[in-house]
């Protein structure tokens, strides 16, 4: 899964940043990233990431 950051547009791959079998991936959504999540770019939580349809991870 790949998720946007709203607020500054950094993206969050989920195949490249966690390690996980391809079964996880499939299985991964936005309620998995951890609470305390903050964006490397702009330092806001997981609540400004938005599933970008479309894009998958590399």
């Amino acid at each position: 899964m790949v998720y946007e950051c709203q607020a500054c547009g950094y993206v969050y791959n989920f195949g490249h940043e966690e390690p996980a079998t391809a079964k996880q991936r499939m299985e991964f959504s936005l309620e998995d990233i951890p609470a305390n999540w903050a964006c490397p770019v702009c330092g806001v939580g997981p609540e400004f990431l938005e599933e970008v349809s479309g894009r998958t991870a590399n």
